[in-house]
């Protein structure tokens, strides 16, 4: 009986796992965000070194001519008996036609109907200034944790995200003699 407090600390107090998912398009079309994908990306790319509980995937829409959709992951560690350990930065190139709004929704959809999305101590983040897509992921409520704006995101998470901003510790740098 012992166990049975720590088994429920252990399930409140961790810490969980995020899950960001960026509308790339509605990123790219803000004051002070990068114009160019692959610039947006090298951006966010030191977010799989700045944390260990961390995913952020990047979607973008379907270019012209682009027949199938391509997925590029970056230090992806996943184990089959337990959640992944480091954190994931992946970039999703959608086919042409295909619209980054049903793809979140389709994930988002997933990770509700899965066993593992009703008792996994994760959360999901969203990037977008879309009205329409903001009101549908907040109707995923216990999947979706919150929805961020593009602008608000790039100026105030992704420096945190990334490590650029200090963790607020209020520690001396240099031991004291």
């Amino acid at each position: 009986m012992k166990l049975l407090p720590s088994v429920i600390s252990t399930f409140l107090f961790a810490n969980p796992k995020t899950t960001w998912y960026i509308d790339g398009n509605n990123l790219m079309g803000h004051k002070g965000t990068p114009r160019d994908r692959e610039v947006i990306a090298e951006k966010l790319r030191p977010v799989q070194d700045a944390s260990s509980n961390l995913d952020v995937i990047l979607v973008w829409d379907g270019r012209q001519g682009q027949a199938e959709v391509t997925v590029e992951k970056e230090n992806e560690q996943v184990s089959m008996e337990s959640m992944p350990s480091g954190s994931m930065f992946q970039v999703v190139s959608l086919a042409e036609g295909m619209s980054t709004d049903d793809y979140i929704l389709d994930q988002l959809e997933e990770m509700k109907s899965s066993e593992m999305g009703k008792h996994a101590a994760s959360s999901v983040q969203v990037v977008t200034a879309d009205r329409a897509l903001r009101r549908k992921v907040l109707a995923t409520k216990p999947v979706v944790r919150g929805v961020v704006n593009p602008v608000v995101f790039w100026r105030r998470y992704r420096p945190r995200l990334t490590g650029m901003k200090s963790d607020y510790a209020n520690e001396p740098k240099e031991p004291i003699d």
